[in-house]
Parts: C-alpha cells; structure tokens; sequence
C-alpha cells in the first residue's frame, strides 16, 4: 500500500510538472490569437474584436501604463515565459518563444516598488520598446486585462486594427492598432512591418 501511494504521489507530481513546463497550469503559455492575422506586405485595414480575459483578483500582476490605458498582466505569465526561452532556437516556433522570453523578462527587470490602483507593479515607461510586441501578443490573444484610464474601470474586450499602405514594390509600412472602440483613437500602436 505504501508503494503504491509513493507510485501514486510521483506520478501526480510528474503530470504537474508536464502541465507546468507546457505552460497549461493557469493558462501559463502565450495562447494564439482570437482571429487569422493578415499577412504582411499588402495594403490592408481590417478591424478584429478581442475579448479580454482581464487579471483576476488576488493574482500578481504588472501594468504597463499608456496615456489612454493601463494594460495588465499575469506575472505568472511572464515568469512562465522567461523560464519557458529556450536556449538554442533551431524552428520560428522556438526563436519567437525565445524573443518572448527576452521582452517578458525585460518587463519583469523594469519593474517599479509602486502598485498601480488595481494593486499591479507599474512597469517603467523607459522599458524597451521591443518587449510591446509581447503586449501586443497578450492583447491579440486576449490575455491581458485593460483599463480604460478615463473611465478608470477595466473593459472586457478591444479593438486591434491592423492598417498598411504599400505606396511601391519596396515602399509600405503597416502598424497594429489597438483601441477601445472600433476605428476609434489607439491607446497603443505598434510597428507591424516596413520596406
């Protein structure tokens, strides 16, 4: 009997560790995106709708404060990330899980001693503009919770306007807009791509 507990124990312990290193133990990994993102190059301006799982109660989180909006985020979230980099990237799966690693840990490394009104840790503006390509992945997934800063109350979901121009064959540029309204002000704008 006893055996059999120890049997018993290692292998729960064996299936945490498997859903912690996959990321599935609270929703740990960075999730695809609500919608099929267009493909780059072409000029485009199509809209999606993002429902927003927000941060739950009582979970550590970070905020990445915006003029408009306070983006928060999992701090299990970006942990999972940094640990999850690997260290040699050989697949675009694996170097983008590796850039994922890096920004999240770039966020976590800016940090402030502050909390914000929601209780999260302010992130510092001056962090590098690289690591809001991985909040722009948790937005498009609808991992992240967002406060509206004039309202002061968190929205459930958002706009991601994806807008490109190509003006010749090596001239365009396309950027991601996320907003609270659809066609509405942005309250974050990334670069998506340029020639």
């Amino acid at each position: 009997m006893k055996n059999l507990l120890l049997v018993l124990f290692f292998a729960g312990a064996a299936l945490a560790l498997a859903g912690f290193v996959s990321g599935e133990e609270r929703g740990s990994a960075l999730r695809a995106p609500q919608f099929e993102q267009p493909k780059a190059g072409n000029t485009i301006d199509i809209s999606f709708k993002v429902a927003l799982d927000g941060v739950p109660a009582g979970v550590s989180c970070v905020s990445v404060m915006q003029e408009q909006a306070t983006i928060l985020i999992s701090r299990d979230i970006l942990e999972h990330l940094t640990m999850a980099k690997p260290a040699d990237a050989r697949t675009e799966e694996e170097r983008m899980a590796y850039l994922n690693g890096i920004r999240a840990k770039i966020l976590l490394d800016n940090l402030q001693d502050i909390k914000d009104g929601s209780g999260c840790s302010i992130v510092q503006e001056s962090f590098d503009n690289d690591a809001q390509y991985l909040v722009s992945d948790l937005l498009k997934s609808g991992q992240a919770g967002v406060v509206d800063n004039a309202a002061g109350k968190p929205v459930d979901h958002i706009y991601i306007r994806y807008k490109a121009f190509v003006a010749a064959p090596l001239m365009g540029r396309g950027n991601i807009m996320f907003s609270f309204l659809e066609g509405s002000e942005p309250f974050l704008t990334v670069l998506w791509w340029i020639s």
